[in-house]
């Protein structure tokens, strides 16, 4: 279904209770419909404007599309209505808007995907984005949830949908028994502040580590840089990171992980500083959802690492700034610059550092 271009805009996977906009991070579980009963799955962000979604007709490229997959095999007679509509931040006062369809129970089928007809309808601000599944009857049934067993995706041209921080960079440096961390938003809506998360493994638990909220701008349409430390490492040990941003309404959302390995200073003095420009092969390579760059300085520069697609348009860029010399490892999430998902394919790379340049070519999986 991946070849259908609306897939890259404005697609909610499902997980757990929550809708995650263009977040095939989440692990895999299940969550049960009673027979008779129905489970809502809000977006996990409220507009932060009144937003109005078109109308719009089956198989073109107004119309939303939609995946369930059931643990078990529904039989015949036991249908599923599927709405979509707004609620409150906890599922309650559902509202449906304008898609619906009707799962029909086979006996055989366990995947449902198709798209649907929509009628115009609205999301006022401070409102989720919702889901709702509902059955006629029967026995309880499982849906599969996390990864890409279930979304539902609105329709070309529908409004952005935008989360309250838009995180362009998150970075760790290693020193002698610590780490600094610095995140990059190119812009902020009702943003509190962020906490940073640390584990011994990618797949943790993580810990949270700042005790205090590190304060955000609040609302900012221009660049803001955070700096955060942790002096609190072992050396010669690698730790993942996350980084979490909380918004006024208690909302939040995760970014990462990254991995960093302090090391004691004689080391790095054996080692010293790189002596070259150096661009390395992303990890991993092809990737989903994430793949980290990392490329090295021998001396100060101003530095741009771009993402481009392979017709040479820019699609990210992920650091535009002079850095001291050093390593610097940076993570792509597969977004563009206006956060959006990129289509899967081959994109290109590249670093300018002084007169230094050089790309290098990764692919993208769905």
């Amino acid at each position: 279904m991946a070849e259908r271009s609306n897939y890259t805009l404005n697609v909610w996977y499902l997980h757990n209770a929550t809708m995650y906009k263009n977040d095939l991070s989440k692990c895999g579980s299940t969550k049960e419909i009673a027979g008779g009963g129905s489970v809502v799955w809000p977006a996990d962000a409220a507009a932060q404007t009144n937003l109005t979604f078109p109308a719009g007709d089956q198989g073109d490229s107004t119309s939303w599309t939609y995946k369930i997959t059931f643990t078990t095999v529904p039989p015949t007679g036991q249908n599923f209505t599927l709405q979509i509509g707004h609620a409150l931040a906890d599922g309650s006062d559902f509202t449906a808007g304008g898609p619906s369809v009707t799962l029909s129970g086979t006996g055989s089928k366990r995947v449902f995907a198709g798209a649907t007809s929509a009628a115009s309808f609205d999301v006022l601000s401070g409102r989720y984005l919702a889901l709702r599944i509902t059955s006629s009857g029967g026995d309880a049934r499982n849906v599969l949830v996390g990864g890409s067993w279930g979304y539902c995706s609105a329709s070309e041209g529908s409004p952005d949908y935008p989360l309250p921080v838009e995180l362009s960079s998150f970075t760790a440096t290693p020193g002698d028994g610590q780490v600094t961390h610095r995140g990059i938003t190119e812009s902020e809506i009702d943003n509190l502040g962020f906490h940073l998360y640390r584990s011994s493994t990618e797949e943790g638990p993580y810990d949270r580590i700042t005790a205090d909220l590190v304060e955000g701008a609040g609302t900012a349409s221009n660049q803001q840089t955070y700096t955060f430390s942790d002096p609190n490492v072992t050396n010669g040990i690698t730790y993942w990171y996350k980084l979490e941003d909380v918004a006024f309404d208690g909302r939040t959302a995760l970014h990462g992980p990254i991995a960093v390995t302090p090391q004691a200073r004689v080391q790095e003095e054996q080692q010293s500083l790189p002596d070259q420009y150096e661009l390395s092969v992303n990890v991993p390579n092809p990737f989903n959802p994430q793949t980290t760059i990392a490329y090295q300085l021998p001396e100060a520069s101003e530095v741009a690492l771009i993402i481009r697609n392979v017709a040479g348009q820019t699609v990210r860029s992920l650091v535009r700034e002079r850095q001291e010399a050093g390593s610097y490892q940076v993570v792509w999430d597969g977004v563009d610059d206006a956060g959006r998902q990129v289509a899967a394919g081959v994109y290109l790379y590249e670093l300018k550092a002084g007169d230094f340049v050089k790309a290098r070519k990764m692919a993208l999986i769905r």
